[in-house]
């Protein structure tokens, strides 16, 4: 029994030493939250008082209530400055949220007030018909195949979809609504419009409808509807009812100049589209943003619904207006796989830079060869594939992307994007002169290319999810005394307005020399006096061919490259980021408080991108406070929802007393806790998932090897909290209850460390054996005695 007592003893000691230190939690669960899939262009046009009453009117219908009390019983609302009774302020905003919210079909474009301000609305369907009809809805647009890689091909895909689908019928039931569409397959123009906004709701597509007076071969108009859509930060015109007709897609993102013939035999009318398509009061009241001019040719740049502007056409931008011209007319022809163009621009020089500035700007034009410049300004293209091998291609690349966009389906800044879309390339492609090993179908079909298909399928994808990045060539030298090598790398426009170099190529573990499979991060967004392990700066290994030669380049004509930065960007890839939000604390006596704006949290939260840490630092105590990116967004959204301008938190420090067992000495007590205004806010009113990080400082003096045996202890029950740990001078830990009191170290009592009371149990142990063995060699000795 005892020679089992003397092997449980030192187990027992140990395991109740881990117990304290490491006590078990078990994590909770937490829900997601829902989304909502419309823009609300009209009810953001509104005044104040017109939008309450669309609020009221929408609330009405979404739970299938006819009447309601709208507060204004002599209907004398603001009409800001625009002459129109007020009969027909109710009517427009009735109609707006028709716009605004098409799934709301069952609505009728109509209703009935009174004079004590009474509404009474009218319904087409009753609740339980409703839910039976967006059943059918939903299965029919799940069954679609919508193309969201760029948001050209997914307005292309929408608008075919519902033209494949539907029949024109001035005499179905449900001709004016969406409904008619998904479910009966009849509509006229206005179910046609509405169907088109709802599905480009789904997939995140700047969107609306608008009304008017439609002119074909005559003079007189007709009621009509058709919509507008956001590519890049430019608005285009589409009528899908009329690109349902024998002349497919006709007026498909056209501009308010683009001219259609109109009429069965000569002489035709040739009319514009704004001529054709006349805004009606209703769209003119709400300020339709103006459309533009030209129809729209494909500029890259279109993420996949995120509704990102378009990312400058950098070498673009730097060409002369001949050259832009030029540009223009030879990506459209490429395009449509056209064979020659005349472009008007008889200047050489000008034609070559057209060329080059689109070699490396448009990465999904791959399949264009070298053209043939005339003198007369024409330009003859020649195609590496043929039209229908180019297609397969197309869609061999579509279908590669599909689970890097499901990846980034997640990602909501350009951080995470730029890190996933840079990951997604190393980990799939690999190093390897073939076909293709130039361009972007060598990267993402076959996974394998050089240098040059590794920058330009990051510029191409990068493009796709709005991120501005440009494609740079030259010479690289991977040491001083290195030979020059052709080599093509990329610069990054990050969210804080500065560029960026990265090297996807020398990223990837074989191509760096280090062939373990991972994904490297020595060329990620660094800056040009970024070393690398051989002492070259970025600036000494990547020599671009594209600076000023006599105020021309290699490459091009005024090429110039974009200033970049010095220095690495401020998130790195597997570092614990620490943002600080701007600000003092004030106060005395061991108690100060941080007051934190709404306004400096929202920038904060942008500035993150995504992750990391966010502090405020108690300079006197030397305490901070911080929380997880996800925190913070859980704390603006209370004080947006509370409208909040801002909140304090305050660190607090006393002298106490802490007693555990017969040790007792003073040590310092930390309590933290959150307020607005004069009332304390627990942590659970702003979520049930918050949580305030604390930190504070402890002295590990010379016992730097304990640290990881450093805790903070709550001094009410003397057991280390859940996840604390020491690093750089702080404990840090997140608790319920902040203002339970806290004490950081190996040991809650001061000047008494967790070594020492090993040294001290150990001795213990020791002399409890000793004494064992002591008692059991006397009676030994008692017992041979009696022998």
């Amino acid at each position: 029994m005892r020679s089992q007592m003397r092997k449980v003893l030192p187990a027992l000691v140990i395991l109740a030493m881990l117990t304290v230190l490491f006590p078990v939690t078990v994590p909770e669960e937490s829900e997601a939250a829902g989304l909502e899939h419309t823009d609300e262009y009209y009810y953001n046009q509104m005044s104040a008082k017109d939008q309450a009453l669309y609020r009221q009117i929408y609330a009405s219908a979404v739970n299938f209530d006819t009447d309601f009390m709208s507060g204004y019983d002599d209907w004398n609302l603001d009409t800001d400055g625009i002459e129109r009774d007020d009969a027909k302020r109710g009517v427009y905003i009735l109609q707006a949220i028709r716009f605004d919210h098409p799934e709301l079909y069952y609505l009728d474009g109509s209703f009935t007030r009174y004079g004590d301000g009474k509404l009474q609305l009218s319904f087409n369907m009753d609740k339980d018909a409703y839910a039976a009809s967006m059943a059918t809805i939903a299965t029919f647009v799940g069954s679609l195949s919508i193309n969201t890689f760029n948001r050209y091909s997914a307005v292309h895909d929408i608008n075919d979809a519902i033209c494949d689908q539907t029949e024109y019928d001035l005499d179905a039931e449900h001709a004016h609504d969406m409904s008619g569409v998904f479910v009966d397959g009849k509509a006229v123009c206005e179910g046609y419009g509405l169907a088109f906004k709802y599905l480009c709701d789904l997939y995140s597509i700047p969107c609306i409808c608008v009304s008017g007076d439609a002119y074909q071969a005559t003079s007189e108009g007709v009621g009509h509807l058709w919509n507008y859509v956001k590519m890049g930060n430019k608005w285009y015109a589409m009528d899908v009812t009329w690109n349902d007709s024998s002349i497919p897609n006709e007026f498909f993102l056209v501009g308010s100049g683009t001219t259609h013939e109109y009429g069965t035999t000569p002489p035709y009318v040739t009319r514009s589209f704004s001529e054709s398509h006349d805004e009606g009061k209703l769209t003119k009241f709400f300020e339709v943003p103006a459309i533009e001019t030209t129809k729209y040719i494909g500029i890259t740049g279109d993420g996949p619904g995120f509704g990102f502007e378009n990312p400058s056409r950098y070498y673009y931008s730097k060409l002369t207006a001949e050259a832009k011209t030029a540009y223009d007319l030879m990506v459209e022809m490429a395009l449509n796989y056209g064979s020659e163009v005349n472009t008007g621009v008889t200047d050489m020089n000008a034609l070559n830079d057209a060329y080059r500035a689109i070699r490396f700007d448009r990465q999904d034009l791959f399949y264009l060869g070298t053209p043939t410049f005339y003198s007369s300004g024409k330009v003859a293209f020649e195609y590496s594939y043929t039209e229908s091998e180019l297609e397969s291609m197309r869609a061999e690349i579509m279908e590669a992307l599909i689970p890097l966009d499901r990846s980034l389906m997640s990602c909501a800044t350009i951080y995470e994007r730029v890190l996933g879309i840079h990951d997604y390339i190393v980990s799939n492609t690999q190093y390897v002169k073939t076909a293709n090993a130039w361009d972007i179908y060598g990267c993402l079909v076959k996974g394998k290319c050089v240098c040059e298909g590794y920058a330009r399928t990051f510029q191409y994808l990068c493009s796709l999810y709005g991120i501005d990045v440009i494609c740079v060539s030259g010479d690289a030298f991977h040491s001083l005394d290195s030979e020059a090598e052709s080599h093509m790398w990329n610069l990054v426009l990050m969210n804080d307005g500065e560029w960026y170099p990265m090297d996807v190529t020398w990223d990837d573990p074989l191509v760096n020399g280090k062939d373990s499979g991972e994904v490297y991060y020595d060329y990620f967004l660094v800056g040009t006096d970024t070393a690398n392990s051989k002492g070259l700066k970025f600036s000494q290994s990547h020599v671009p061919d594209m600076a000023p030669l006599d105020g021309k380049t290699q490459v091009f004509s005024n090429a110039i490259l974009p200033g970049m930065s010095l220095y690495d960007y401020y998130i790195r890839p597997g570092f614990e980021n620490e943002f600080v939000i701007p600000g003092e604390s004030v106060g005395s006596d061991g108690e100060y408080v941080f007051t934190a704006e709404l306004t400096k949290l929202q920038e904060v939260r942008d500035f993150m991108q995504g992750g990391g840490t966010v502090v405020v630092k108690f300079g006197e105590l030397g305490t901070k406070a911080g929380m997880s990116y996800e925190d913070l967004c859980l704390l603006i959204s209370y004080m947006e929802r509370e409208s909040l301008t801002e909140v304090s938190i305050t660190s607090k420090v006393v002298t106490g007393t802490v007693k555990v067992g017969p040790l007792e000495t003073d040590n310092d007590i930390y309590t933290f806790w959150m307020s607005a205004g004069s009332d304390k806010l627990t942590q659970t009113e702003i979520s049930e998932d918050f949580r305030l990080k604390m930190y504070i400082p402890v002295t590990i003096g010379g016992f730097e090897f304990a640290e990881p045996l450093v805790r903070a202890w709550d001094v009410n029950t003397l057991r280390p909290v859940d996840g604390s740990s020491c690093s750089n001078g702080f404990v840090s830990f997140t608790a319920d209850d902040t203002e339970a009191g806290f004490v950081g170290g190996s040991t809650p009592v001061k000047g008494i460390t967790m070594p020492m009371i090993i040294v001290v149990l150990a001795l213990i142990i020791l002399f409890v054996l000793l004494l064992l063995r002591h008692h059991h060699k006397k009676k030994l000795r008692k017992r041979n005695k009696g022998h």
